[in-house]
Parts: C-alpha cells; sequence; structure tokens
C-alpha cells in the first residue's frame, strides 16, 4: 500500500510516516518496514500489523506489563 494508505491504516498523518522513515535512517524512531518501487514507498499490510504488536509489546514491557497472544 502507498504511504497515504498506510497512514491510514495506522492512524496517523502521511507526514508522521515520512518522519518516521526519515529519522529511522538515522536511528532515532523505529519506523514501519517500506521499501521503494521506483519514487514511490510502499508498506505491506501484514508488516505493518506486526510492526505495531512489536511496539505495543514493547511499551507495555517497557511499563512492566505483559501482553497476551
Amino acid at each position: 500500500m502507498n504511504t497515504k494508505r498506510a497512514a491510514e491504516f495506522l492512524g496517523v498523518p502521511e507526514g508522521t510516516l515520512r518522519s518516521w522513515r526519515h529519522h529511522a535512517r538515522s536511528g532515532e524512531h523505529p519506523a514501519p518496514p517500506s521499501f521503494r518501487a521506483g519514487k514511490r514507498v510502499l508498506y505491506v499490510r501484514e508488516e505493518l500489523e506486526a510492526w505495531v504488536t512489536a511496539c505495543t509489546q514493547a511499551e507495555a514491557k517497557a511499563q512492566g506489563q505483559v501482553m497476551s497472544r
């Protein structure tokens, strides 16, 4: 899916998704996995879902909570 649809899926503005990609290159912020097809940046839905799950689990762990599957 393209950046617009990925942003809608994640519930964030497109600019936020672009910012995450930019900052991920410098290691400042984890960004959802993406790839380039020519000039387009694309996302795979299953990879976005896995990224959200991983971020949620990391946040819960940081707060001392345990998440079940």
